[in-house]
């Protein structure tokens, strides 16, 4: 299933106004997303961390593998393409039962 979603998901694409996403892989039960940061800030906020899991958690591409029991990883990039955190999501995470 998270085969499928990853083959779905068409790059690069808007994640979010401070994100884009520019790759989507399966790894077993896990989507890996690849993102580059628009703004300095996306990401090393309290506030740019809750954005990206509530975008996630509401996100109707991941619904399903989340609720399966699938986590999506997002790992951001600044422009010049160097890490600069990540993001896991989980069933539990987003509060589904």
């Amino acid at each position: 299933m998270v085969g499928l979603t990853a083959s779905r998901i068409t790059t690069p694409s808007d994640l979010d106004e401070a994100t884009t996403l520019v790759r989507a892989e399966p790894m077993g039960s896990q989507l890996l997303l690849t993102a580059r940061a628009n703004t300095p800030l996306a990401l090393t906020t309290d506030e740019g961390h809750r954005r990206a899991v509530n975008t996630t958690c509401a996100n109707p591409a991941f619904l399903t593998i989340l609720h399966y029991g699938a986590s999506v990883r997002i790992v951001y990039l600044d422009r010049h393409k160097r890490d600069i955190g990540a993001v896991m999501v989980t069933r539990q995470i987003c509060g589904f039962s």
